[in-house]
Protein backbone atom coordinates (compact mmCIF):
# COMPACT_ATOMS: atom_id res chain seq x y z
CA UNK A 1 0.00 0.00 0.00
CA UNK A 2 1.47 3.40 -0.86
CA UNK A 3 0.19 6.60 -0.63
CA UNK A 4 0.40 8.73 -4.11
CA UNK A 5 2.93 11.31 -4.56
CA UNK A 6 1.71 14.23 -6.44
CA UNK A 7 4.55 14.85 -8.94
CA UNK A 8 4.62 18.91 -8.15
CA UNK A 9 7.23 21.02 -10.51
CA UNK A 10 10.45 21.17 -8.02
CA UNK A 11 11.11 24.80 -7.00
CA UNK A 12 13.01 26.38 -4.36
CA UNK A 13 10.78 27.10 -1.55
CA UNK A 14 10.81 30.94 -0.96
CA UNK A 15 12.67 32.27 2.20
CA UNK A 16 9.72 32.00 4.99
CA UNK A 17 9.88 35.92 6.15
CA UNK A 18 9.27 36.65 10.08
CA UNK A 19 5.80 36.62 10.97
CA UNK A 20 4.53 39.96 11.75
CA UNK A 21 0.58 41.30 11.97
CA UNK A 22 0.12 44.98 10.08
CA UNK A 23 -3.98 45.13 11.41
CA UNK A 24 -5.02 42.56 14.27
CA UNK A 25 -8.88 42.94 15.16
CA UNK A 26 -9.83 41.19 18.76
CA UNK A 27 -13.23 40.99 19.75
CA UNK A 28 -14.16 41.76 23.48
CA UNK A 29 -17.01 40.75 25.23
CA UNK A 30 -16.70 42.56 28.46
CA UNK A 31 -16.72 39.05 30.58
CA UNK A 32 -14.35 36.94 31.87
CA UNK A 33 -13.13 35.33 28.32
CA UNK A 34 -11.22 38.58 27.31
CA UNK A 35 -8.94 38.50 30.60
CA UNK A 36 -7.58 35.41 28.71
CA UNK A 37 -7.31 37.13 25.17
CA UNK A 38 -5.32 40.18 26.77
CA UNK A 39 -3.18 37.62 28.91
CA UNK A 40 -1.89 36.07 25.39
CA UNK A 41 -1.59 39.01 23.34
CA UNK A 42 0.48 40.16 25.94
CA UNK A 43 2.72 37.11 25.37
CA UNK A 44 2.49 37.30 21.19
CA UNK A 45 2.82 40.61 20.93
CA UNK A 46 6.13 40.12 22.78
CA UNK A 47 7.14 37.79 20.50
CA UNK A 48 5.81 38.85 17.28
CA UNK A 49 5.49 42.31 15.75
CA UNK A 50 2.24 43.69 15.61
CA UNK A 51 1.31 47.47 13.76
CA UNK A 52 -2.31 48.02 14.53
CA UNK A 53 -4.82 46.38 16.92
CA UNK A 54 -8.92 47.18 16.46
CA UNK A 55 -10.88 46.43 19.64
CA UNK A 56 -14.45 45.58 19.15
CA UNK A 57 -17.55 44.85 20.77
CA UNK A 58 -20.50 43.98 19.61
CA UNK A 59 -23.82 45.20 21.52
CA UNK A 60 -27.28 43.34 21.12
CA UNK A 61 -30.02 45.75 19.52
CA UNK A 62 -32.51 47.16 22.13
CA UNK A 63 -36.08 46.54 21.45
CA UNK A 64 -37.95 49.38 23.46
CA UNK A 65 -41.74 48.80 23.01
CA UNK A 66 -42.85 51.90 25.05
CA UNK A 67 -44.71 54.12 23.71
CA UNK A 68 -43.38 57.02 25.29
CA UNK A 69 -39.43 56.21 24.50
CA UNK A 70 -38.61 58.54 21.27
CA UNK A 71 -36.07 58.05 18.53
CA UNK A 72 -33.90 60.75 20.16
CA UNK A 73 -34.11 58.71 23.57
CA UNK A 74 -32.98 55.38 22.11
CA UNK A 75 -30.29 57.25 20.45
CA UNK A 76 -28.91 58.19 23.30
CA UNK A 77 -29.43 55.13 25.13
CA UNK A 78 -26.76 54.05 22.70
CA UNK A 79 -24.97 56.45 22.40
CA UNK A 80 -23.76 56.16 26.45
CA UNK A 81 -23.56 52.47 26.15
CA UNK A 82 -21.18 52.91 23.17
CA UNK A 83 -19.21 55.56 25.60
CA UNK A 84 -19.00 53.11 28.52
CA UNK A 85 -17.61 49.70 26.30
CA UNK A 86 -14.83 52.13 24.62
CA UNK A 87 -13.95 53.34 28.34
CA UNK A 88 -14.29 49.85 29.50
CA UNK A 89 -12.12 48.79 27.00
CA UNK A 90 -9.23 50.84 27.29
CA UNK A 91 -9.15 50.40 31.18
CA UNK A 92 -8.71 46.51 30.22
CA UNK A 93 -5.80 47.36 28.00
CA UNK A 94 -4.15 50.31 30.45
CA UNK A 95 -3.18 46.97 32.63
CA UNK A 96 -1.62 45.03 29.75
CA UNK A 97 1.95 45.17 28.59
CA UNK A 98 0.63 44.88 25.17
CA UNK A 99 -0.61 48.57 25.57
CA UNK A 100 3.32 49.55 25.17
CA UNK A 101 4.08 47.78 22.16
CA UNK A 102 1.53 48.23 19.73
CA UNK A 103 2.00 51.15 17.48
CA UNK A 104 -1.63 52.11 16.89
CA UNK A 105 -5.04 51.23 18.22
CA UNK A 106 -8.80 51.85 17.74
CA UNK A 107 -11.71 51.05 19.57
CA UNK A 108 -15.40 50.29 18.08
CA UNK A 109 -18.70 49.64 19.48
CA UNK A 110 -21.30 48.14 17.56
CA UNK A 111 -24.58 46.76 17.43
CA UNK A 112 -26.26 43.57 16.18
CA UNK A 113 -25.40 40.25 15.37
CA UNK A 114 -21.61 40.15 16.75
CA UNK A 115 -21.13 37.26 13.66
CA UNK A 116 -22.01 39.82 11.27
CA UNK A 117 -20.71 42.67 12.51
CA UNK A 118 -17.06 40.85 13.45
CA UNK A 119 -17.36 39.94 9.39
CA UNK A 120 -17.80 43.04 8.40
CA UNK A 121 -15.57 45.46 10.05
CA UNK A 122 -12.46 42.74 9.55
CA UNK A 123 -13.23 43.48 5.70
CA UNK A 124 -13.58 46.93 6.10
CA UNK A 125 -10.26 47.41 8.26
CA UNK A 126 -8.65 44.65 5.93
CA UNK A 127 -7.24 42.56 9.03
CA UNK A 128 -4.64 39.83 8.66
CA UNK A 129 -5.53 38.47 12.21
CA UNK A 130 -9.18 38.21 14.01
CA UNK A 131 -8.77 37.06 17.37
CA UNK A 132 -11.41 36.24 19.56
CA UNK A 133 -11.97 34.49 22.98
CA UNK A 134 -13.93 31.44 23.91
CA UNK A 135 -15.84 30.82 27.30
CA UNK A 136 -15.29 27.55 28.88
CA UNK A 137 -18.18 24.91 29.61
CA UNK A 138 -20.55 26.38 27.21
CA UNK A 139 -21.51 25.80 23.51
CA UNK A 140 -22.86 29.19 22.66
CA UNK A 141 -19.28 30.82 22.12
CA UNK A 142 -18.15 27.90 20.97
CA UNK A 143 -20.23 28.11 17.75
CA UNK A 144 -19.71 31.39 17.04
CA UNK A 145 -15.96 30.76 17.40
CA UNK A 146 -15.85 28.11 14.46
CA UNK A 147 -19.03 29.88 12.23
CA UNK A 148 -16.28 32.86 12.90
CA UNK A 149 -13.25 31.23 11.84
CA UNK A 150 -15.15 29.24 8.78
CA UNK A 151 -16.78 32.47 7.08
CA UNK A 152 -14.13 35.52 7.60
CA UNK A 153 -11.91 35.59 5.12
CA UNK A 154 -8.59 36.20 6.77
CA UNK A 155 -7.17 34.24 9.71
CA UNK A 156 -8.33 33.73 12.83
CA UNK A 157 -6.86 33.18 16.27
CA UNK A 158 -9.35 31.53 18.75
CA UNK A 159 -8.56 31.77 22.28
CA UNK A 160 -9.95 29.74 25.07
CA UNK A 161 -11.21 30.93 28.47
CA UNK A 162 -8.29 28.64 30.01
CA UNK A 163 -5.51 29.18 28.12
CA UNK A 164 -1.92 29.64 29.59
CA UNK A 165 -0.07 31.90 27.75
CA UNK A 166 2.83 30.11 26.53
CA UNK A 167 4.55 29.61 22.93
CA UNK A 168 7.19 27.21 22.84
CA UNK A 169 5.35 24.28 21.08
CA UNK A 170 3.15 24.41 17.91
CA UNK A 171 1.17 21.69 16.62
CA UNK A 172 0.43 21.09 12.78
CA UNK A 173 -2.26 19.15 11.80
CA UNK A 174 -1.16 17.88 7.91
CA UNK A 175 -3.07 15.99 5.43
CA UNK A 176 -0.21 16.61 2.63
CA UNK A 177 -2.81 19.14 1.24
CA UNK A 178 -1.64 23.01 -0.16
CA UNK A 179 -3.51 23.71 3.09
CA UNK A 180 -0.45 21.72 4.96
CA UNK A 181 1.55 23.66 3.09
CA UNK A 182 0.51 27.16 4.10
CA UNK A 183 -0.04 25.98 8.39
CA UNK A 184 3.50 24.61 8.08
CA UNK A 185 4.74 28.02 6.49
CA UNK A 186 2.93 30.04 9.52
CA UNK A 187 4.43 28.06 11.98
CA UNK A 188 7.95 28.38 10.58
CA UNK A 189 7.31 32.43 9.69
CA UNK A 190 6.61 31.94 13.52
CA UNK A 191 9.95 30.02 14.28
CA UNK A 192 11.85 32.68 12.57
CA UNK A 193 9.81 35.73 14.32
CA UNK A 194 10.67 34.11 17.73
CA UNK A 195 13.73 34.40 19.13
CA UNK A 196 13.19 31.20 21.79
CA UNK A 197 13.70 27.94 20.01
CA UNK A 198 10.05 26.62 19.27
CA UNK A 199 9.33 22.93 18.29
CA UNK A 200 7.15 22.53 15.43
CA UNK A 201 5.42 19.24 15.50
CA UNK A 202 3.55 17.81 12.38
CA UNK A 203 0.96 15.80 13.26
CA UNK A 204 -0.60 13.10 10.79
CA UNK A 205 -3.45 10.98 11.62
CA UNK A 206 -4.19 7.75 10.20
CA UNK A 207 -6.22 4.73 10.02
CA UNK A 208 -5.39 1.11 9.64
CA UNK A 209 -7.40 -0.62 6.73
CA UNK A 210 -9.36 -3.50 7.67
CA UNK A 211 -6.87 -6.27 7.24
CA UNK A 212 -9.17 -9.10 7.24
CA UNK A 213 -11.11 -7.39 4.30
CA UNK A 214 -8.13 -7.04 2.27
CA UNK A 215 -6.57 -10.17 3.14
CA UNK A 216 -2.84 -9.35 3.36
CA UNK A 217 -0.59 -11.80 4.85
CA UNK A 218 0.95 -10.04 7.61
CA UNK A 219 0.39 -9.43 10.85
CA UNK A 220 -0.90 -6.23 12.10
CA UNK A 221 2.28 -4.99 13.67
CA UNK A 222 3.93 -5.73 10.31
CA UNK A 223 1.32 -3.74 8.04
CA UNK A 224 1.56 -1.27 10.57
CA UNK A 225 5.47 -0.70 10.31
CA UNK A 226 4.44 -0.81 6.24
CA UNK A 227 1.64 2.16 6.55
CA UNK A 228 3.68 4.37 8.90
CA UNK A 229 6.79 3.85 6.78
CA UNK A 230 4.55 4.99 3.67
CA UNK A 231 3.36 8.19 5.41
CA UNK A 232 6.76 8.82 6.53
CA UNK A 233 8.36 8.68 2.95
CA UNK A 234 5.07 10.96 1.57
CA UNK A 235 6.14 13.60 4.14
CA UNK A 236 10.01 13.72 3.14
CA UNK A 237 8.44 13.95 -0.65
CA UNK A 238 5.92 17.17 0.60
CA UNK A 239 8.25 18.42 2.68
CA UNK A 240 11.34 18.57 -0.34
CA UNK A 241 8.90 19.92 -2.97
CA UNK A 242 6.98 22.60 -0.60
CA UNK A 243 9.43 23.24 1.91
CA UNK A 244 12.71 22.31 0.52
CA UNK A 245 15.31 23.28 3.08
CA UNK A 246 13.28 23.79 6.26
CA UNK A 247 12.79 19.55 6.74
CA UNK A 248 15.06 19.75 9.84
CA UNK A 249 13.09 22.19 11.64
CA UNK A 250 9.95 20.33 11.11
CA UNK A 251 9.08 17.07 13.57
CA UNK A 252 6.71 14.33 12.10
CA UNK A 253 4.65 12.50 14.49
CA UNK A 254 2.25 10.09 13.37
CA UNK A 255 -1.08 9.02 15.30
CA UNK A 256 -3.04 6.35 14.31
CA UNK A 257 -6.78 6.80 14.58
CA UNK A 258 -8.13 3.79 16.79
CA UNK A 259 -12.13 5.41 16.11
CA UNK A 260 -14.61 7.82 14.68
CA UNK A 261 -13.56 11.26 15.20
CA UNK A 262 -9.78 12.76 13.90
CA UNK A 263 -10.21 15.70 16.58
CA UNK A 264 -10.26 13.47 19.41
CA UNK A 265 -7.04 12.22 18.45
CA UNK A 266 -5.32 15.64 17.47
CA UNK A 267 -6.40 16.59 20.92
CA UNK A 268 -5.25 13.90 22.51
CA UNK A 269 -1.88 14.37 21.34
CA UNK A 270 -1.67 18.45 21.72
CA UNK A 271 -2.51 17.53 25.51
CA UNK A 272 -0.06 14.45 25.92
CA UNK A 273 2.67 16.92 24.71
CA UNK A 274 1.37 20.50 26.38
CA UNK A 275 1.21 22.09 22.96
CA UNK A 276 0.84 25.93 23.16
CA UNK A 277 -0.94 26.28 19.96
CA UNK A 278 -2.43 24.64 17.05
CA UNK A 279 -2.21 25.63 13.51
CA UNK A 280 -4.88 24.43 11.03
CA UNK A 281 -5.83 24.42 7.69
CA UNK A 282 -9.33 26.02 6.40
CA UNK A 283 -9.56 23.03 4.32
CA UNK A 284 -8.03 19.60 3.69
CA UNK A 285 -6.94 17.40 1.08
CA UNK A 286 -9.05 17.48 -2.07
CA UNK A 287 -10.83 13.57 -1.30
CA UNK A 288 -12.01 15.03 2.15
CA UNK A 289 -12.64 18.67 1.43
CA UNK A 290 -14.73 18.98 4.28
CA UNK A 291 -12.74 17.08 6.71
CA UNK A 292 -10.97 20.25 7.43
CA UNK A 293 -12.83 23.66 8.76
CA UNK A 294 -15.70 20.53 7.94
CA UNK A 295 -15.47 18.47 11.20
CA UNK A 296 -11.81 18.47 12.50
CA UNK A 297 -11.17 22.18 12.81
CA UNK A 298 -14.66 23.41 14.04
CA UNK A 299 -14.69 20.47 16.12
CA UNK A 300 -10.79 21.91 17.79
CA UNK A 301 -12.77 25.36 18.26
CA UNK A 302 -16.12 24.57 19.77
CA UNK A 303 -14.63 21.68 22.30
CA UNK A 304 -11.06 23.01 23.20
CA UNK A 305 -11.00 24.69 26.11
CA UNK A 306 -7.46 25.77 27.07
CA UNK A 307 -5.16 25.13 23.51
CA UNK A 308 -5.16 28.32 21.34
CA UNK A 309 -6.13 27.65 17.74
CA UNK A 310 -5.30 29.61 14.48
CA UNK A 311 -7.29 28.81 11.59
CA UNK A 312 -4.98 29.77 8.50
CA UNK A 313 -6.74 30.70 5.25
Amino acid sequence: MKTKNIDYPHVAAPDILPYRVREMMVALKLESTDQAVLDYLDLFSAKIPIRSVYFEHVLPPIDLYSPNHSEADELMTHYELNLEAIESMREQLEAHPINERVEHFGFEVQKGNPLEELLKNADEVMTDLLVIGQRAGTNSHGILAKNLARKVATHALIIPEKTQPRLSRILVPIDFSEYSVRTLRMALSMQEAIADEIIIEAVHVYQMPNLSIHKIPKTFEQFKAIVESDRKEAFEHFMNTHLDGYRDQVKLRLVEQKGPGIARFIMDYANDTQADLIIMGAKGHSQVERLLLGSVTEKLCSTNDHIPVMVIK
